[in-house]
């Protein structure tokens, strides 16, 4: 348990970072400009605090799962990831997971994940960003909204038994540009009907 934050920053070689039954409370785990062979927390609790990982290279794959984050953030943003990040079984009360501006060169893997949202509305954001794989949300249950927009996907995307409310995969200018593109087709149907 710690209420002070735990920072890995500059590091030029950690093999591994490993935080298994911890309970963080008020604080927050700080990663930047480190290089990381694998991210691994498990059966954790966040409260009032946040994962910050940003300019980061991590050689392996990210695991979080069964983790509880109430009144924070899971944040991803400016970093390589040659593996995989893999979420399974995340519990988010008031907060979000934001990636941003990442590549990960093998897959993105959300799991049986619950937000649930009381004075603001949560989300998963993925933003801007390269994922060479997949990507794979399963049997997510949130209350707030999913949002791919300007994000590169070399493989596939799959949603299964999800429960959303709001999936955005398009961002406003794209979602204008449709509906002026259907304005316009319907206009050449009416006025130049086939002979």
């Amino acid at each position: 348990s710690t209420r002070r934050c735990l920072y890995f920053t500059g590091a030029k070689q950690i093999e591994k970072i490993n935080i298994d039954q911890c309970n963080i409370e008020n604080s927050s785990i700080d990663i930047s400009n480190a290089n990381i062979n694998e991210i691994n927390i498990n059966r954790s609790k966040f409260n009032n605090s946040s994962l910050n990982a940003h300019h980061i290279y991590c050689k392996e794959n990210i695991y979080i799962g069964y983790v509880e984050i109430k009144n924070g953030n899971i944040n991803f943003y400016n970093s390589i990831i040659r593996g995989t990040i893999d979420l399974k079984d995340i519990n988010l009360l008031n907060s979000d997971v934001l990636l941003g501006n990442t590549s990960i060169e093998r897959k993105l893997a959300i799991k049986d994940c619950q937000t649930i949202s009381t004075d603001k509305e949560n989300q998963i954001l993925i933003n801007n960003s390269k994922i060479s794989g997949d990507i794979y949300l399963n049997k997510i249950n949130t209350e707030s909204r999913i949002n791919l927009s300007n994000t590169y996907c070399g493989g596939k995307v799959t949603i299964k038994k999800s429960k959303i409310d709001n999936l955005g995969l398009f961002t406003q200018i794209e979602i204008y540009i449709l509906v002026f593109l259907a304005i316009i087709i319907q206009i050449v149907i009416l006025y130049y009907p086939k002979k």
